[in-house]
């Protein structure tokens, strides 16, 4: 406060102030000035500026309104500009006029300051320019070392007992302010000095490395050092990454073209792929950008694909000029469907896709050496030769580990099947079992539905068997509809239906 006109208040000085009382508070002064500017002209009067700050909780006298009142004039009306002042008092808060730079990246809450080349701040957090609450007082080095031994000592023996600090002080101050007497900082220290644990002179030389002028002690501060050291003690919980081992095999993924896997997921899901690229397309070119491309296939369509193979369509059906064009794609993936010019060919017939056509959605399977498959061979023979002798239900016993009905079991979970079946597995075969029947992309899940089919023969047929197929046709009638007589009728009985 400015006591002489030969010395007027500092500017600066006044908006530190300012920016002191509103932080701890999280006040927005622009909301309490804006009610005097029902126009939105960004300008007010004098009176209505002070007022406003009245209002906040702030409160100046006529030198430092006058100083304010010269910054932030306004020539034309003779009010204050106080949107440039909210402006300057925001900063304590975040970073103001944001939305002028685009690229800027703004900090996270309570990032630390960090020192440029140019020795310049960049992202000070949120009330960073003020001074702090509380400081330390000045002690020498030998009594620091000795604090922070005190500070480790407080911390391991508050872990230890489940002690909260700050609770053994909270119930003697009323206003929660942090502080406490000294009398009462002593006399509720949680840990006696007859314990052996802190002497006295220990416990008066932290009562006095954390007091103010005073002699009022912080304890809140020694509470929130204690918290810190506590959580540097803590040792990091054992982990374990998952490091996947590299494989040198081959899947039959690999050689073949993203447009027959994205047909077939196509096919698998029913999807309409050429309708999902048209909400992009609003001009029904036929093209889209890259980027709109991938999120099509990923987001809406959920079909996911490699890097490798979305560049080979990139490079596939992009134009000279990047964009994508989708609609040769989408001719390409709906010749499961369809034929090209189908109209032009009325006695055409198209035929329903099959399940060749599926099967890249479904299966990704490793592609075996010739003698990996011989040995393959001889141990499925082994099993189905031990099966058929004790003729045990290989079916039923998979599917109690299968209670989602995915077709598929783990390979330890293979290797207890087996055991129960009385067929115990070394661990090499079970690996050359999971080299053929593991269809998932992964070395993991094996497809037990195809080895029970391959193994067990007198299980349930499979589904091409069960098929119903009349090769005989209709003994009472032709094919034209006509009555057969009684005695071709007759006789066709006999040679079917021999008594």
């Amino acid at each position: 406060m400015a006591t002489n006109d030969s010395y007027p208040p500092n500017v600066e000085a006044i908006e530190q102030r300012i920016k002191s009382i509103i932080f701890p508070r999280r006040i927005r002064i622009q909301e309490f000035i804006q009610r005097f500017d029902l126009l939105h002209h960004r300008v007010v009067g004098q009176q209505q500026f002070v007022r406003a700050l009245n209002q906040c909780g702030v409160s100046l006298d006529h030198d430092e309104a006058k100083v304010l009142f010269h910054k932030y004039a306004d020539e034309k009306t003779g009010g204050v500009r106080y949107y440039e002042f909210c402006d300057n008092i925001n900063t304590v808060f975040r970073i103001t006029q944001a939305e002028k730079n685009p690229l800027l990246e703004p900090p996270p809450p309570g990032c630390n300051m960090v020192a440029t080349v140019d020795n310049v701040l960049d992202f000070p957090p949120a009330g960073a320019c003020l001074p702090p609450r509380f400081t330390p007082r000045v002690l020498p080095v030998e009594k620091r070392v000795q604090i922070d031994d005190i500070i480790r000592r407080l911390a391991l023996l508050s872990r230890a007992r489940g002690i909260v600090f700050k609770y053994c002080y909270q119930d003697f101050d009323k206003l929660r302010s942090g502080y406490v007497s000294s009398a009462i900082f002593r006399r509720q220290f949680p840990f006696e000095a007859a314990e052996g644990k802190f002497t006295e002179e220990e416990i008066a030389l932290l009562a006095e490395y954390f007091s103010r002028e005073d002699a009022d002690v912080n304890y809140n501060f020694i509470h929130n050092m204690i918290a810190d050291k506590a959580t540097e003690l803590y040792l990091p919980f054992a982990t374990s990454s998952y490091a996947p081992r590299s494989s040198n095999r081959r899947w039959s993924h690999e050689d073949m073209e993203p447009e027959r896997k994205i047909q077939a997921a196509v096919v698998l899901k029913q999807l309409q792929m050429k309708e999902n690229f048209k909400d992009v397309d609003h001009l029904r070119k036929g093209h889209c950008t890259r980027t709109q491309a991938r999120a099509i296939l990923d987001s809406k369509l959920n079909i996911h694909i490699s890097d490798d193979d979305w560049d080979y369509l990139v490079a596939k059906y992009s134009r000279a000029d990047g964009m994508f064009n989708y609609e040769a794609l989408c001719d390409q993936i709906d010749r499961a469907f369809t034929m090209a010019d189908l109209e032009k060919h009325p006695l055409a017939r198209v035929n329903m896709p099959g399940k060749e056509i599926v099967e890249p959605a479904k299966r990704n399977r490793i592609q075996l050496l010739p003698e990996e498959e011989a040995q393959i061979d001889r141990l499925e023979q082994v099993i189905r030769t031990n099966i058929a002798k004790t003729r045990k239900a290989v079916k039923p016993t998979f599917q109690d580990f299968d209670k989602q009905r995915t077709m598929h079991v783990t390979k330890s979970q293979l290797s207890r099947i087996m055991s129960m079946l009385g067929l115990p597995l070394s661990e090499k075969d079970l690996t050359l079992l999971c080299l053929r029947y593991c269809d998932k992309g992964n070395e993991k899940e094996f497809n037990y539905l195809d080895f029970v089919l391959s193994v067990d023969l007198q299980g349930d047929p499979p589904p091409e068997d069960r098929t119903i197929t009349d090769t005989i046709g209709s003994i009472y009638f032709t094919k034209k509809g006509e009555v057969v007589p009684l005695e071709e009728t007759t006789a066709l009985k006999k040679s079917l239906f021999p008594r």
